[in-house]
């Protein structure tokens, strides 16, 4: 039975279609300020599977909703092919439909996504277990939003969101999240990818960027310095100028440095070069 996903589109249909795919713990209202400002393309924003307004939808595992999300763009998009947006989980989706069904993408952008060994992996996974069941309170939902530097305005949104969510797909997803690496084809991916994360993400994450861009022949990471994980709520505009620069091949906007340059603690830049 194929599954079928609910999701919000913008009223331009005649523009380029534009996919984007949320976290873990929220929904499509994430890409709000990003449905406005790309108002000359056909945005196309899902929630995944046991999220949002599909939590009645199984999580089956990540690369079967790369399968489902590639067949949403190939029955909905323009020209069944769309640019593919994904922020943390939505980022883990987005890579495996660059593995496996990357004739439906443009061009794609991957943010906060982490490709590398978690370090403590079981400890951490029993962590998150045994707290999911406390993470609709309310106090955890502010120190989460807290902590992601979630702006106050948004937090009703997001209180929603996580009050949606299905806690058998959060503890699902979560886990495969942990185990998460590259795929094995992924030196042979020809889709032009830009893989980012803010600045004060974890370690693991920026790292990641690097190893992103070094394998995909046709990526290139960036990091917007100082930004925290939520920095698509955080630095709205930033974010938004950057996919249509990124869309359209053009220059991204200069808050943006290479992810082989590194911030020291007085804010100056070390490293030079920069893969194209």
């Amino acid at each position: 039975m194929e599954i079928s996903l609910t999701f919000t589109r913008t009223q331009n249909r005649g523009g380029e279609s534009v996919v984007f795919l949320h976290s873990i713990g929220t929904s499509g209202w994430i890409w709000g300020d990003q449905q406005q400002a790309l108002s000359d393309y056909d945005c196309i924003i899902p929630d995944l599977p046991g999220f949002g307004r599909n939590n009645h939808i199984p999580w089956v595992s990540i690369k079967e909703t790369a399968r489902v999300i590639a067949t949403l763009i190939e029955k909905n998009a323009n020209g069944r092919q769309a640019y593919l947006v994904g922020f943390s989980l939505g980022a883990n989706v987005v890579m495996e439909i660059l593995a496996n069904h990357s004739k439906v993408v443009r061009r794609a952008v991957v943010s906060g996504l982490n490709v590398l060994p978690v370090p403590n992996r079981l400890l951490k996974e029993a962590a998150q277990f045994l707290i999911s069941p406390f993470m609709k309170s309310k106090i955890m939902m502010e120190n989460n939003a807290h902590k992601l530097n979630i702006p106050d305005q948004k937090f009703e949104a997001y209180s929603s969101s996580v009050q949606q969510l299905s806690t058998k797909a959060f503890r699902a997803a979560n886990r495969e999240m942990f185990l998460y690496h590259l795929p094995e084809n992924a030196a042979s991916i020809q889709t032009p990818t830009l893989a980012v994360a803010g600045g004060n993400e974890h370690d693991l994450v920026l790292e990641s960027i690097k190893r992103i861009s070094s394998t995909l022949p046709y990526a290139t990471g960036y990091i917007m310095p100082f930004a925290e994980q939520a920095w698509v709520l955080e630095k709205p505009s930033v974010f938004s100028d950057m996919l249509k620069a990124w869309f359209k091949n053009y220059p991204l906007p200069d808050h943006l440095i290479p992810a082989n340059n590194s911030l020291t603690m007085d804010g100056a830049l070390e490293g030079s070069s920069v893969k194209k």
